[in-house]
């Protein structure tokens, strides 16, 4: 799936594996919206993300997070920016904060954004 992620946001992703032990892709919290909008136009469901922080020695959770409650809502780009635009304007005003997805794409659910 992260391969389904415009170039130009991918170039600036970073690969969570280490830390996470899967393969987590984080963004920066600025590009947040437009990848989110970008994944349900695309066709794929999402349900949830987490924020992450960048220091010196690497990233940790932000300990800040969204979710959607029902699934008939993890396609409707409306129902998911009320609850994550909250999320990541506050994400935005952190240095170096990260954000990740949880999708679905077609067949089965992914933590955040596992190449498929």
């Amino acid at each position: 799936m992260h391969k389904k992620i415009p170039r130009s946001y991918r170039e600036e992703s970073f690969d969570l594996s280490d830390i996470a032990g899967v393969a987590y892709y984080c963004y920066p919290a600025v590009y947040a919206r437009s990848i989110l909008c970008h994944l349900v136009e695309q066709g794929f469901s999402v349900a949830g993300g987490d924020v992450w922080i960048r220091d010196d020695s690497g990233f940790y959770p932000g300990y800040d997070n969204w979710s959607i409650e029902t699934e008939e809502d993890y396609t409707s780009k409306e129902r998911i920016l009320s609850r994550a635009d909250p999320c990541f304007d506050r994400a935005q005003q952190v240095e170096k904060a990260y954000v990740t997805f949880v999708v679905k794409g077609p067949g089965n659910w992914h933590s955040e954004l596992v190449d498929v």
